[in-house]
């Protein structure tokens, strides 16, 4: 985990105001903790004349006692009441101009703080750099920061993928960050893609049970043919389900440059035992460590 000497979060209120966030528990808190922000929503939703809130605050409560199941409403409740999210890492001072506020906070905590993905300058530096599943590009800023030289950020959503450019204009990242609107796979094709809304962190291409209530149609591309001829130095991949074809369309990729391979092992029950055989079957001399940093992730090198 990284300390609070390396990174400073700063919430940047509707009315310009700047609040920096001291603690851990303070970034989980505006995240969704309704009751610690329930004044605030109150005040702010009268003043605006925003009275969508009082019925998300109903429907929240009604979930909350009935289901347990109440993020769509914390998220749009939250991110509509507050502001943007800022924050210096690294002597950079980065902006989440898209993305509300519940999201960001959350890959905040999971790239900056937890470091899911085993990031430093060591295997950063200089690098390019594939960000499989950039969503609104958090791990593509955190890449830029640690000194990639270039980073292709796949993210086949079109709303979704609008926040990624803006956030990559907000942060004068144009000539580090490539945005791509496809998604990776084993083979060119085209697959729909299932998500709740623009920004979903969840949205599938393999998951269909419960994935989503809206579908989109998508282009899939391999990285070997996409990226043809790149010296790819790092591959992160969170593309829900999709690991094994994303990297067995890299497999040219992956045999000749043997890039680190970060990649989440937790989306489908048989990933722990299939995503490590693939790896060893494309090149053997992987060494393959788990790592529960936030979540489950396999780390290769």
């Amino acid at each position: 985990m990284r300390t609070g000497e390396e990174l400073k979060i700063i919430l940047r209120g509707r009315d310009g105001t700047a609040r920096e966030l001291d603690s851990l528990e303070e970034l989980r808190s505006m995240r969704g903790d309704i009751k610690s922000n329930l004044a605030h929503i109150v005040k702010y939703s009268i003043a605006t004349g925003k009275f969508r809130n009082f019925y998300l605050l109903l429907r929240i409560a009604a979930k909350k006692y009935l289901l347990n199941r109440t993020y769509e409403e914390r998220r749009e409740l939250m991110d509509g009441c507050f502001g943007t999210v800022e924050m210096e890492f690294q002597g950079r001072h980065l902006s989440f101009a898209q993305g509300g506020l519940f999201f960001p906070l959350l890959l905040i905590e999971e790239l900056f703080i937890h470091n899911q993905y085993d990031v430093n300058k060591g295997n950063m530096k200089g690098k390019i750099v594939v960000d499989a599943g950039a969503n609104i590009g958090a791990f593509s800023m955190l890449c830029a920061c640690f000194g990639a030289e270039k980073v292709y950020a796949f993210e086949p959503l079109e709303g979704t993928y609008k926040m990624l450019v803006e956030n990559i204009r907000a942060n004068g990242l144009e000539g580090v960050v490539v945005p791509i609107k496809k998604a990776v796979g084993d083979k060119e094709s085209a697959a729909q893609i299932k998500y709740n809304y623009s920004g979903d962190g969840a949205s599938s291409i393999s998951r269909t049970e419960d994935a989503g209530k809206n579908v989109q149609q998508i282009e899939v591309v391999s990285l070997d043919n996409f990226l043809n001829g790149e010296n790819v130095g790092f591959i992160k991949m969170d593309v829900e389900g999709y690991e094994e074809k994303a990297l067995l369309g890299a497999k040219r990729i992956i045999k000749k440059n043997k890039p680190v391979l970060s990649l989440s092992a937790y989306h489908k029950p048989t990933d722990m035992e299939v995503l490590p055989r693939t790896i060893k079957s494309i090149r053997q001399d992987y060494s393959i460590k788990l790592i529960e940093h936030c979540e489950k992730d396999f780390y290769c090198d």
